[in-house]
């Protein structure tokens, strides 16, 4: 820790609007490693310490306070002398990995405790602040394995910050285990980056416009949205989808595309999900199920299923944009006729939808993301607005894929996780997915939801003729 505290710079970084709008929620992961072979030095206590504030030195943002500014803008103080720093514990369970293992790892299986903090980025009760970073170290009995919980506030970055943290971490446990070079990358926290600067200024706001900005950010914000959370009763389930029965029905599905459109996999695969999501949001309507508003199907008032990508804008924006940490999220949705999101799945009904999703992630290009950034800088007011009265669809879903992040090089010197998960139910809803254990190709979908629009997602035959079922 010492050597970590030596190497902070005390600084103030300006965060953004986006930031502010993330700040109720966090990332989560859930990786488990298996101490196949009986080493008795395992993951090192005393060596996952010392890499974790190793890795800190080059993420000293998540050692930061979040706040309002006296002008009216998020900061993230990042003080020498009162450092905010994550929560790092470490603790042991009765518990065999390899119960773990057989159970496939499904939650109900997890030790007790491992999930040390809230969904929602709360206040500390030992001393009333809200850390940026959690992690919890879970040991197995007998040595058998190791659970790390490790969970970020979206307010300091994006899934790949996050991620890219975690990498950080095992590089430089694996460097002190194995006598390697520690790493040397450097990363940048400006949210400038993502803006013009010369072409931005910010519109004075009055006294009321401030107030509903500053909304964005607030404990009382996160509590409401926790209590939400609870509130909904929600819960996670897990598929393993094949890559080559996807190939397949990618085959079948661009059949039904018109001049020179190519679907990527991803394309397909979500399109699959959003219609299978609104077919069990019928089911509960046919059955006359009150649908709860917190659940992913809201209400009648608009005939439309909304499906929503996060949208990583670094790879649209050029290499110098590689190393940014942060937001760096375009917002990208559409809307779908719910009857035809709904309606029987065949590979033409599935190309309907695929082909929207094509051609809304092929529409963001640099320039767009520079005006979106841009304006909501500019003028916060009305995606501040828009976000605090949405239109009601009969259907919404959140759909974001992990599946290219590098979850399954987290090497710690001792071989790679056999299994991570994000957390079983850390929203109302949404659908996240991230890679299998390689080298198999396939993916895992998981899905959070109610228990009556899990059941009914079970039983549709063609979700389960190309998922199956882990929990």
């Amino acid at each position: 820790m010492d050597t970590f505290i030596d190497s902070v710079v005390s600084q103030t970084l300006h965060l953004s609007i986006g930031d502010a709008y993330l700040s109720s929620l966090t990332i989560q992961l859930i990786s488990f490693y298996e101490n196949s072979t009986g080493n008795a030095d395992f993951m090192s206590s005393d060596k996952l310490e010392q890499a974790f504030y190793r890795a800190l030195c080059a993420f000293p943002v998540y050692a930061g306070m979040v706040h309002w500014s006296s002008n009216g803008l998020l900061e993230v103080s990042i003080d020498k002398d009162n450092l905010n720093m994550p929560g790092y514990t470490e603790s042991t369970t009765d518990i065999l990995f390899g119960d773990l293992k057989a159970a496939k790892y499904n939650p109900v299986s997890w030790p007790p405790g491992l999930l040390s903090v809230e969904t929602t980025p709360l206040p500390d009760a030992r001393d009333g602040k809200t850390r940026m970073l959690n992690v919890h170290i879970v040991r197995c009995k007998d040595n058998s394995g190791v659970i790390i919980f490790v969970c970020g506030n979206h307010a300091i970055a994006d899934g790949t910050g996050f991620y890219t943290f975690i990498q950080r971490w095992a590089d430089e446990m694996r460097a002190l285990v194995k006598g390697m070079p520690a790493p040397t990358d450097t990363f940048s926290f400006d949210r400038s980056i993502l803006t013009d600067a010369s072409a931005l200024s910010r519109r004075e706001l009055d006294s009321e416009e401030l107030e509903q900005v500053q909304s964005l950010f607030s404990t009382e914000r996160n509590r409401e949205y926790q209590k939400g959370i609870l509130a909904s009763g929600n819960k996670g389930s897990l598929y393993r989808v094949s890559k080559d029965k996807l190939d397949r029905l990618g085959s079948e599905v661009s059949v039904h595309t018109s001049g020179n459109m190519r679907l990527s996999a991803n394309d397909v695969l979500s399109a699959l999900i959003a219609k299978t999501l609104a077919q069990a949001a019928k089911d509960q309507t046919d059955d006359g199920a009150d649908l709860a508003p917190t659940s992913s199907n809201v209400s009648a008032v608009l005939p439309l299923q909304k499906i929503g990508i996060a949208c990583n804008v670094r790879p649209r924006l050029g290499e110098a944009y590689t190393n940014y940490i942060g937001n760096g999220l375009y917002p990208l949705s559409f809307t779908h006729s719910f009857e035809s999101s709904a309606s029987e799945t065949t590979s033409e009904s599935l190309a309907q939808v695929a082909c929207k999703i094509r051609k809304a992630v092929g529409s963001v290009q640099k320039q767009q993301v520079t005006e979106f950034f841009n304006g909501i800088e500019a003028d916060p007011v009305p995606f501040v607005s828009a976000r605090a009265s949405p239109d009601k669809h009969k259907h919404d879903t959140i759909i974001t894929n992990h599946s290219r992040f590098k979850i399954y090089e987290q090497d710690f010197g001792y071989g790679i996780p056999v299994f991570a998960s994000p957390r079983p139910h850390s929203t109302t809803s949404c659908v996240r997915i991230l890679p299998v254990h390689p080298p198999s190709n396939d993916v895992h979908v998981f899905i959070i939801d109610t228990p009556s629009m899990l059941k009914s997602i079970r039983g549709n035959k063609f979700w389960n003729g190309i998922a199956e079922f882990v929990y």
